[in-house]
């Protein structure tokens, strides 16, 4: 029997009038996922969005509990989503989506019972340029 190995990743191009730009999503492994999705340092002062999402990569539904706090570790928000097999949940721009006042210093703690791959994608308004974080587990 022959085991073959698959590497995938994902680049989101847009154009406008300025030209093309985008960001690239890195594939990572399965076996580096694991139940909890932590993410900081994020923004939604600026003049940009910030967007998070997280993937279900497993052949079970996921229920992804998500906590946004402040530099002080204030819950701003909580949020329980379900996302199906294979599947993903992205919310756009949170400032709006879920009500967090502009500030620096934020941060996402996502937690499942299964492996999940959660991040998030903040997006310069004015040139489209962005950045992408891959939610890390402090406790893996």
């Amino acid at each position: 029997m022959c085991r073959r190995s698959v590497l995938a990743r994902s680049e989101r191009l847009a154009c406008a009038q300025a030209g093309q730009f985008g960001q690239g999503i890195p594939g990572i492994g399965y076996g580096a996922l694991n139940r909890q999705a932590f993410l900081y340092g994020l923004s939604t002062a600026s003049a940009g969005r910030l967007n998070v999402g997280v993937t279900n990569p497993n052949n079970v539904t996921a229920t992804v509990a998500i906590y946004v706090t402040d530099r002080e570790g204030t819950v701003l928000h909580t949020r329980d989503v379900t996302v199906p097999p294979h599947s993903y949940a992205q919310f756009n721009d949170i400032k709006a989506v879920f009500g967090i006042p502009p500030q620096d210093a934020l941060a996402i703690d996502m937690y499942s019972q299964e492996l999940i791959y959660g991040y998030a994608s903040e997006v310069r308004n004015d040139t489209g340029d962005a950045a992408f974080t891959f939610g890390l587990s402090p406790n893996s």
